[in-house]
């Protein structure tokens, strides 16, 4: 898809605040995303870290392994999903992206996400849901449920690094994606 193409291209080339800046002073890659692009699920990370920068590849770092792994568990097939970050670009020190990168990156998001059309978005984390949604929304008070956000399925859950690092977030974010893939068999039968 030509349209696509010029998205990543642009996005590829974005210079828009410090962290595009920082790309190219590191080498580093954008990551824009990966997946089919007539994916009836999307699915939103936070921002790349030092692997997917490398890589230009979403999740392939150990947190990208861990979801791959909770993916295969819940029956969701990874290559089905259309794969992003609110952040196209690696933040320095893996900090959290400020609220002005994440407004400069939501242009890339949207237009993603307008091509694409889904049929449910996964937001993985307190960054994707603020990009996606509002940015006072807490993490806890949408975890876990299924909202219908102008027409479109919307679940969020757990990070899969925060899962990494906690006992009790990984339990939750594997229940959150068995039931997601439930939700997808039942609901998109892919």
């Amino acid at each position: 898809m030509k349209e696509f193409k010029l998205i990543e291209e642009q996005i590829n080339s974005c210079m828009l605040c410090n962290l595009g800046k920082l790309r190219t002073e590191e080498s580093w890659n954008s990551v824009p995303g990966e997946g089919p692009l007539n994916a009836k699920v999307m699915m939103i990370g936070e921002a790349p870290g030092k692997e997917e920068a490398l890589q230009g590849k979403p999740f392939v770092g150990k947190a990208g392994v861990f979801l791959n792994g909770v993916l295969k568990n819940s029956s969701i097939d990874r290559n089905n999903i259309f794969i992003t970050n609110v952040i196209k670009c690696r933040p320095p020190n893996n900090r959290n992206p400020s609220y002005e990168e994440i407004d400069v990156c939501n242009s890339w998001l949207a237009a993603q996400y307008e091509l694409i059309s889904p049929k449910l978005v996964i937001l993985l984390g307190q960054v994707a849901l603020k990009g996606f949604f509002d940015k006072k929304l807490k993490i806890g008070s949408v975890r876990g449920k299924m909202i219908n956000y102008l027409g479109i399925n919307v679940f969020s859950t757990f990070h899969p690094s925060y899962a990494l690092r906690s006992d009790v977030g990984n339990q939750i974010f594997r229940k959150d994606m068995k039931m997601i893939g439930l939700w997808i068999k039942n609901n998109l039968k892919i």
